[in-house]
């Protein structure tokens, strides 16, 4: 479509002018991925906070029904989950609560990373970011939970 609209003759003109309706779908996924108002952002990390926890969760029972621990690959799977989560909300935006989104999920990354996810995630630095996070979208009205 966008050769068509680009084109110099009048028949690319008239397509061009057709199209203009499908270029309004382009803009949406744009705006969608746009940044995203700091309440809309906590929302979006406490569902994320909730989520892993619930993985937590079942991974533990799991292993504790298994009679066995949990394996550090299913850790590493949660945070890795927790940080595209994360990163896929914040998107571009800048604001105190996206950069504070953005230390969470740099540090479920880099506790993903490490060679035992469970005992990296309890990094002091883990929870500052955490701490950081529940502040500023305490800021915008929304509390999560996260330190």
């Amino acid at each position: 479509m966008t050769v068509a609209a680009c084109g110099g003759d009048d028949a690319a003109s008239t397509a061009g002018d057709a199209a203009a309706p499908a270029t309004a779908a382009p803009a949406e996924t744009t705006a969608a991925a746009a940044p995203a108002d700091d309440k809309a952002l906590c929302e979006q990390a406490g569902a994320a906070s909730e989520q892993m926890r619930t993985e937590f969760v079942k991974l533990l029972t799991g292993s504790l029904e298994a009679g066995a621990e949990p394996k550090p690959e299913d850790f590493k799977k949660i945070l890795v989950g927790m940080e595209e989560s994360l990163t896929k909300a914040v998107g571009t935006a800048d604001s105190e609560v996206a950069v504070a989104m953005k230390e969470v999920a740099a540090q479920s990354a880099k506790a993903a990373a490490s060679a035992d996810p469970s005992t990296a995630a309890e990094d002091p630095a883990f929870e500052k970011s955490g701490v950081a996070l529940d502040a500023a979208c305490k800021k915008v009205g929304v509390e999560v939970n996260f330190a």
